[in-house]
């Protein structure tokens, strides 16, 4: 047995469970990569006798609870997260349309009845997989078509439907397509090519909201020509035909992915109105139907591109958000800018527009969801292997996002505390995890950190004003701010269980605290008045870009902070509310923006 274990071969990892305290069958843990852990594991409540004694001594105490909690700070990067933040706003990501590596290669044999069931023994695919295409040494069953996208609808694990559509396979009543023979020869069922050079195309198992104009972009891929921005020309079934001139790839590499991050508008077919403090990109001339582009209210977007074609001439380009009510099939509205819109026509342009993922605390009930996490925390080896610590049956509680003054360590970071059911350990002989069989660990990102000195495109505080879409800020400079969402889980306790056997979840709470330059009374102003306040920050780098964004905030604090030799200091405190959007916070994750929207 070792005489100590250094810290620094912590390691740590996190898992979503299928349900409370139960892991799947094929878990995956995904790699954090923390700067400190706070009270993290679990606190034993102990109680002694204390009877009257002549002895004037307590008896043993005995193990009358277990409070198991855990909380660690990490940085935040473009890309790491999006997929533990779900947690904290109950919520799932708002994600536009993707495609992942399909993995190996798919060819198998198979046969097919005239009643619509195909058969590939142990197939190992799940309803929804697909595109599939497939091809005969002789005659397709009939029904069956080369060079078309079918789906799979699984029966078994040896059997399963072919449809038509992803929508037909998902549905809760497949619907197969109509096979009314056997055919002659032998059949092969496989995944077409991920990028075909022959055709320009892409194939994506669910085009979701992919038209014709869309911006797909390709990253990870072996070949530099898919690793690009794309203009969408064509979709039909799992195709999606760009503009481009792609490259071969059957199966590219684990890390290569195809996003839906924009739209581009016919050329001349839409222009800027601007009337009622609103701004709208209303369709000039066309068919195209704006409803169709999986736009979301209270969404951010950036409006342009780089290049002169691509966006308008008196509009600078910029961030906008989409309006409550602001999604028509011939219009776009926004009531907020980073810029002050003019009215322009498009004529001649091919205007771009830029977006992303949100995460969204959601006011429907069924989209309001409590995910349990298993918390992972090696502690080095013993004489048989690595040991950890695990809190089981973790929710997501305290968030707090950090955007500090710029300096020695002037990163973005975040700090996310869970409330757990139990604490649990495992020896080096039992084994981590993550490590078990059907268990899968992915690495961290370990992408650059947000920076406070050049990353923050915009941090604008203001008076909600109807009249304007880009109101004047209520301080020009800001110092430090923390933004804290607080879910108020505790433990469910009852007799028979030590620790708790479930979670009571509370209001979704959002405060901050933000201390800026003084420069004007009407920040003052603004709390006494009881103003409806608007705040949104806005970081970029890499030609992507986060925005946080809280519509509807009230303020208070504001008492001034004057020293000698120091500019005078205001401090507020912010209550975020439920907003016209239904929501009360929102995070925006935008994986490409163009340079001009880079700060």
């Amino acid at each position: 047995m070792a005489d100590k274990i250094d810290a620094n071969l912590v390691g740590f990892a996190i898992a979503e469970e299928a349900s409370a305290k139960v892991l799947s069958a094929t878990p995956v843990f995904y790699t954090r990569e923390p700067n400190s852990f706070d009270d993290f594991g679990g606190n034993y409540s102990m109680t002694a006798r204390r009877p009257f004694s002549p002895s004037r001594q307590n008896k043993k105490g005995v193990i009358t609870d277990l409070d198991a909690d855990g909380g660690f700070n990490e940085d935040v990067t473009m890309g790491n997260m999006q997929w533990p933040l779900q947690g904290f706003f109950f919520a799932n990501l708002r994600k536009t349309a993707e495609q992942v590596a399909w993995g190996a290669a798919f060819s198998q044999a198979f046969t097919a009845a005239a009643s619509d069931v195909v058969t590939i023994a142990a197939h190992g695919l799940t309803t929804g997989d697909g595109p599939f295409n497939v091809a005969s040494t002789t005659t397709l069953p009939a029904g069956l078509a080369a060079a078309t996208d079918y789906w799979v609808a699984v029966i078994n694990a040896n059997t399963f439907y072919l449809c038509a559509t992803r929508a037909n396979a998902v549905a809760s009543t497949p619907v197969p397509v109509n096979i009314t023979d056997a055919g002659t020869g032998t059949h092969t069922m496989s995944r077409p090519s991920y990028a075909v050079a022959s055709t320009d195309d892409f194939v994506m198992n669910n085009p979701a909201n992919v038209v014709v104009g869309s911006l797909v972009l390709g990253s990870g891929f072996t070949n530099a020509a898919n690793n690009a921005l794309h203009v969408v020309n064509g979709v039909t079934g799992g195709h999606v035909s760009t503009s481009s001139a792609l490259a071969d790839e059957a199966v590219p590499p684990a890390a290569a992915k195809l996003k839906l991050v924009g739209y581009q508008f016919d050329n001349g077919s839409v222009d800027v109105t601007v009337a009622a403090g609103v701004m709208r990109l209303t369709r000039a001339s066309g068919t195209d139907d704006y409803t169709t582009l999986g736009l979301i209210e209270g969404q951010w977007v950036f409006i342009g591109g780089d290049a002169t074609a691509n966006k308008f001439v008196n509009n600078l380009p910029g961030y906008a958000r989409i309006a409550n009510g602001g999604i028509a099939a011939a219009s776009i509205t926004f009531d907020k800018t980073t810029f002050t819109p003019q009215a322009e026509t498009g004529t001649g342009l091919d205007i771009r527009m830029f977006f992303g993922d949100m995460l969204r605390n959601e006011d429907d009930p069924d989209l309001i969801l409590t995910r349990y996490y298993r918390t992972q925390r090696s502690l080095g080896r013993d004489a048989n292997g690595v040991q950890s610590e695990n809190l089981e049956g973790a929710v997501a509680n305290e968030m707090t996002w950090n955007s500090p003054l710029p300096g020695a360590d002037a990163k973005v970071t975040v700090d996310l505390s869970y409330v757990a059911m139990t604490n649990t350990r495992r020896t080096g002989t039992q084994g981590l995890l993550s490590s078990q069989v059907g268990a899968t660990l992915v690495a961290a990102l370990g992408e650059d950190a947000i920076n406070t000195a050049k990353n923050v495109y915009r941090l604008r505080m203001s008076i909600v004003d109807p009249a304007t879409l880009n109101p004047t800020a209520l301080f020009a400079k800001v110092t430090e701010f923390t933004i804290s969402v607080n879910n108020n889980v505790s433990p469910a306790k009852a007799q028979g269980v030590l620790g708790a056997f479930d979670m009571n979840v509370g209001r979704f709470e959002v405060s901050g605290d933000l201390t800026a330059y003084f420069s004007t009374v009407e920040a003052i102003g603004a709390i006494e008045d009881n103003d409806d306040v608007t705040f949104d920050a806005i970081y970029s780098r890499d030609n992507k870009a986060i925005v946080y964004d809280l519509p509807l905030i009230a303020l208070g604090g504001g008492r001034l902070e004057v020293e000698q030799d120091a500019a005078i200091m205001v401090p507020l405190e912010s209550n975020a509310a439920e907003s016209p959007f239904g929501f009360t916070a929102a995070l925006h994750f935008m994986p490409y923006v163009p340079n001009a929207g880079v700060a």
